[in-house]
């Protein structure tokens, strides 16, 4: 009798966990097909050797904050969010700039044509078709994954001009991921990093179910009560970042906080250094918000920078408009063409570009934005010329060119 209850209950036993776990499996399957958002973060490499990179030539999930269109991020054959494939080491051709830094570089929020980048690059090649701007930005990076993204790519040794764009919680990402520290003599220490993940957790970070538990976690967490700001990017933040992240915004001086910037600082003179030795200038972007104004005292002497929160605030010619999207705190599609405009004034001189006028420029900037379906579209106040199809076309097969492929 004992024998078959037992028998029963090991039965009983089994079929649940088969329930359960065909359960998950369908559950785990609807999540992929409903809801693509927590593909980026099950994608990430959990373990990595030195800074998280993307599949290349793959597609991501992503939708407009305010609009809730959802759109495509199309990787090129380096895994980069650009609109064409790039020679990974001849740039014998074209003069390259790359730009460097986090979501607000990659733009996730918004179909890639209205990225600064391809902005920028548009403008530079309406004088002659002779530049590359490379977009080597990625959601989540720090000042030390942008930084061993310069070192370690080989594309980034064909670069003419580098810009870094800083944002106020790369300081937090250099203190959470600790990649890179200082020596007593000031140089820069690499930690070795592989391994050290357990094979459950690696598994589970590959989960779609893993991420909407740590949804419904957060939002239930909110529901209790007010909790800390939270930058959610692969398995979320420790409480130890979220700490640094908000004694640093009140600007409180404990002694991570400065150890941290030293360590910024000098990834700054290095990328500085390596950058000059083939012959590319480098600068720093300053956000156009008003901590990352003050954040330019932390830049070391004798390294360009150019704040775009001093020139969002200056005289320029485009109509006064909001910067960052109604439901996100990135900078929305009037903000990038602010700063594809600042960049391009910047690089006229450096360039050798002669400089145009306001004018030249809004007529570009119209060509440009006409060629495609004006999901936003900028007024720029003049007299609208009116492109020709073959014109249209031509602007939108480089800007949109893997999108339109793999459609």
């Amino acid at each position: 009798m004992l024998k078959k209850k037992a028998k029963e209950f090991f039965l009983n036993g089994f079929l649940v966990f088969c329930a359960v776990l065909l359960s998950l499996i369908i559950a785990e399957i609807g999540l992929r097909i409903f809801l693509p958002k927590y593909q980026e973060a099950a994608e990430a490499r959990l373990e990595r050797e030195d800074f998280p990179k993307r599949v290349p030539n793959s597609q991501l999930h992503s939708q407009h904050p305010d609009t809730g269109k959802k759109h495509l991020l199309f990787l090129n054959n380096l895994g980069l969010r650009q609109s064409w494939d790039i020679d990974p080491v001849s740039g014998t051709r074209r003069f390259r700039v790359g730009v460097f830094g986090d979501s607000f570089v990659e733009n996730a929020g918004m179909s890639v044509e209205y990225d600064f980048v391809n902005v920028l690059d548009y403008l530079l090649n309406s004088n002659e078709d002779k530049f590359e701007v490379i977009n080597f930005g990625m959601n989540g990076y720090g000042t030390d994954d942008a930084y061993l993204s310069f070192l370690k790519r080989p594309v980034a040794r064909s670069l003419q001009f580098v810009f870094y764009v800083y944002c106020n919680n790369d300081l937090m990402n250099i203190y959470e991921n600790k990649l890179i520290s200082v020596d007593g003599s000031g140089g820069l220490v690499f930690s070795k990093r592989g391994g050290s993940v357990s094979f459950g957790k690696a598994g589970l970070s590959k989960l779609y179910l893993t991420y909407l538990f740590l949804e419904v976690k957060g939002r239930f967490m909110a529901w209790l009560g007010p909790q800390p700001d939270r930058h959610f990017h692969r398995e979320g933040r420790p409480a130890g970042a979220v700490r640094f992240q908000k004694d640093y915004l009140t600007e409180n001086t404990f002694p991570e906080i400065h150890d941290t910037i030293k360590i910024y600082q000098a990834i700054l003179r290095m990328w500085s250094k390596q950058a000059a030795a083939q012959n590319a200038p480098f600068s720093v972007v300053l956000l156009p918000f008003p901590h990352e104004d003050k954040d330019e005292l932390l830049i070391p002497e004798r390294i360009d920078r150019l704040n775009l929160f001093k020139l969002f605030n200056g005289p320029h010619p485009f109509p006064r408009h909001q910067l960052k999207f109604q439901y996100n705190d990135h900078w929305n599609e009037y903000a990038n063409m602010l700063a594809a405009y600042f960049l391009y004034r910047d690089l006229e001189p450096q360039l050798g570009i002669a400089p145009r006028s306001d004018e030249w420029i809004k007529e570009r900037l119209f060509e440009y934005y006409s060629a495609f379906d004006k999901e936003w579209f900028p007024d720029f106040s003049l007299e609208k010329t009116v492109l020709s199809t073959q014109e249209q076309k031509a602007i939108r097969h480089k800007y949109k060119a893997l999108e339109d492929a793999n459609r």
